[in-house]
């Protein structure tokens, strides 16, 4: 083998060793991507901007794909998840779509307005309330201070959607004055109808009281009375105060 054999067998060689350096590289690089990246997963994302509170139709709906490493743990894979469902807050088109982008799930229906309502924290009657209990609600209308002109059964056997843990306010005001004294409350949401809502509502803003009632199971309960009770049942005459 003459030195130009040679020299051009050294260069084959080298040129070998760097193809396999190259493909060696190569491979490395890939699997590193592998390692970070991982297999991909479709999930749902919007085609279209959808403004807040929209109802989510299946033609706004899209699939990309995302690697399985950064996919949110909240994403959404399967349509029947979200599509009548409404949007929490306004979605530009792109955005993939997760759980905690969706107004809850409800078993409100369209005939039921939900209310809450402050009623005291001891008198009220609702600590022992629970979601799902069944309540009436009286209001409590005063004219002369000291004696209750007119209790009022505002609403009866109505659903009790949530109660919250017990609350203080300050400078807390009703028909009766205002006070600086604390206020220890508990809010507590009502399933109510339209009209029972204004109801409700006028009572909140206008009556000296306010309490539910908690009913025993249905089956168990006494015929309703929603008659108004009135103080001229108590007896005697009522004076007013500051009168000799």
């Amino acid at each position: 083998m003459n030195p130009r054999q040679r020299r051009g067998m050294v260069l084959i060689i080298i040129a070998v060793l760097g193809a396999i350096g190259v493909f060696a590289g190569v491979s490395s690089y890939v699997s590193n991507i592998n390692t970070q990246v991982g297999s991909k997963v479709a999930v749902l994302a919007l085609n279209k901007s959808r403004a807040a509170f929209a109802v989510i139709r299946q033609s706004d709906l899209t699939t990309v794909e995302v690697p399985k490493r950064w996919v949110d743990p909240h994403a959404i894979t399967d349509a029947s998840e979200v599509v009548g469902h409404r949007l929490a807050i306004g979605i530009s088109a792109g955005s993939t779509l997760t759980s905690d982008l969706l107004v809850p799930p409800t078993d409100q229906t369209r005939h039921e307005r939900f209310i809450t309502i402050k009623v005291d924290a001891v008198t009220g009657g609702a600590t022992t309330l629970r979601a799902g209990d069944a309540v009436d609600a009286y209001a409590v209308y005063a004219d002369v201070e000291g004696l209750s002109k007119q209790v009022r059964v505002l609403v009866h056997d109505v659903k009790v959607v949530t109660v919250s843990s017990p609350q203080t306010e300050q400078n807390s005001s009703s028909a009766k004055g205002t006070s600086s004294a604390p206020a220890n409350f508990i809010a507590v949401t009502l399933a109510l109808t339209a009209q029972d809502s204004l109801a409700v509502t006028y009572a909140a803003a206008f009556a000296a009281d306010l309490r539910v009632v908690k009913l025993p199971p249905v089956g168990e309960q006494d015929p309703s009375t929603d008659g108004p009770y009135d103080a001229n049942k108590l007896g005697g005459k009522a004076v007013p105060e500051g009168s000799k």
